[in-house]
């Protein structure tokens, strides 16, 4: 759990409660969900994994092969 100190404003975070002083348990913030677009995941796969180009080795045989 996060407390915040009223007068100094600084945060902290402990398992245990704290009481008295100035310190205030600090409330989460709530979880918006993220909008996806199915169409928008499918690009990002793609541009996350592009395609590897030839080997070398693999175009000097195919020249080898046209001579």
């Amino acid at each position: 759990m996060e407390y915040r100190n009223k007068t100094t404003g600084a945060l902290i975070s402990t398992d245990c409660a704290i009481s008295g002083g100035d310190w205030e348990p600090v409330k989460p913030a709530a979880a918006q969900p993220e909008e996806t677009d199915p169409a928008d995941a499918e690009e990002d796969e793609q541009e996350a994994a592009p395609a590897a180009p030839a080997k070398p080795a693999a175009r000097r045989a195919a020249k080898k092969k046209e001579a």
